[in-house]
């Protein structure tokens, strides 16, 4: 080959392949160079992680028009690489976190509040814990119609004054679950649950215990709330467990009602299948409506009280008043026991009682009071004193007074 200048020589392609060859000088000192060659695979050897050098720029960044080098880390273990090619902080999710939501494919969203979680969920989600959680702040979480939250045994502390955990908004019709899950309000006249006006569907608990430890609640209600609540568990420090208030409406079933200072149970609704308990005031306290199948205990006050209600196989247990007080009722195949009082007591017509049987270790099993000059006021097919000796008389017997 005549000689030639480099730049006169025909360029090779883009590609170099692993056979071609290269022609170099090298060095042997005192200006003098030998003329050697390198085949291309001999370059491309050179290219490794151990041969590059970077430096603090963003040339060769990766960018949603190109491949390329990761952005320099934050030093921040809250941010994530965006899809965009930037580091953030995860708006409503990450990896992990305490809440979480699942998709159809079982994959989860992570919130870092419950609120958050709620706010995002929709109809047939259910919201997750994963772990125990204190809010401190004001914060009610709202039941969303459709939406449930499972608890998983983890505990929801609100440590606020003057707040509900729990509400559901006003007219709105809900169903909803809220199941395995320790509720614990620790403020001052706050409660767990909040029912508002006019509510109504069906808010079913399994599983969930429900404690307000100051003076507050553990459920209470505004007016005309017309929620069937299942399965209910609640502890009260000072405050009544459930207070339905004057509502004529709503539903309480299988339910467990307890609280060491007030009532148990306080309300008019329909209450099936539910044991309600106080250490000094009612256990189960009926200002009108229907109770079936219930239990009412007290060790300082009447363990059943109903006032223009209905009873029905119902049970009062007190040992400190008595067992079942009835005003302006009816009771249908009920036990009163007291250990210091009356088993029954009929005060005020119209009264009346059937097939009820009434016990007391310390006064009359059952007891009538009967105001004024009326007659409506019986028992029939209940204990009474002539079925039994006269030494059974004061504790299975019936007494009767005029006023």
């Amino acid at each position: 080959m005549a000689e030639k200048k480099i730049s006169q020589l025909t360029a090779k392609g883009a590609t170099v392949a692993d056979t071609d060859l290269l022609v170099i000088s090298e060095s042997a000192g005192g200006g003098v160079y030998n003329t050697k060659s390198v085949t291309g695979a001999n370059v491309k050897a050179l290219v490794t992680d151990a041969n590059m050098t970077t430096t603090d720029i963003t040339t060769n960044d990766v960018s949603t028009s190109k491949h390329g080098f990761a952005p320099k880390a934050p030093n921040d273990t809250t941010k994530f690489l965006r899809g965009d090619g930037t580091w953030a902080v995860p708006a409503s999710g990450s990896s992990s976190g305490k809440f979480g939501i699942a998709d159809s494919a079982g994959a989860y969203t992570y919130y870092s509040t419950l609120q958050a979680a709620i706010t995002a969920a929709t109809s047939g989600q259910t919201v997750e814990f994963f772990t125990d959680y204190t809010e401190s702040g004001a914060v009610t979480i709202r039941i969303k119609n459709g939406v449930n939250i499972n608890g998983n045994g983890h505990t929801y502390t609100l440590s606020a004054n003057s707040t509900s955990a729990f509400d559901i908004a006003d007219s709105i019709s809900t169903i909803a679950s809220i199941l395995n899950l320790n509720v614990i309000c620790s403020g001052t006249s706050s409660s767990c649950l909040y029912l508002s006006v006019n509510t109504s569907g069906t808010l079913t608990l399994t599983g969930s215990i429900f404690k307000n430890t100051s003076n507050g609640t553990c459920v209470s209600n505004y007016a005309n709330s017309d929620i069937e609540l299942l399965d209910f568990k609640g502890f009260s420090n000072s405050g009544v467990c459930v207070n339905w208030g004057s509502s004529p409406n709503g539903k309480l079933r299988n339910a467990y009602c307890y609280s060491s200072s007030s009532f148990g149970y306080y309300g008019n609704v329909r209450v099936d299948n539910s044991i309600c308990i106080s250490n000094s005031n009612y256990g189960l306290a009926m200002s009108g409506g229907i109770a079936s199948d219930c239990i009412g205990v007290s060790s300082g006050s009447a363990g059943l009280y109903c006032a223009a209600g209905v009873l029905n196989n119902c049970k009062g247990y007190s040992s400190g008043s008595v067992g079942i007080y009835l005003i302006y009722s009816n009771a249908y195949s009920c036990f009163g026991y007291s250990t210091s009082s009356y088993g029954i007591l009929f005060d005020n017509e119209p009264c009346r009682g059937y097939n009820c049987f009434g016990f007391s270790t310390a006064n009359n099993g059952i007891r009538i009071y009967r105001y004024g000059s009326g007659s409506d006021l019986a028992i029939y097919n209940s204990t009474r004193s002539e079925e039994h000796t006269s030494e059974l008389q004061s504790r299975f017997g019936i007494s009767y007074a005029v006023f």
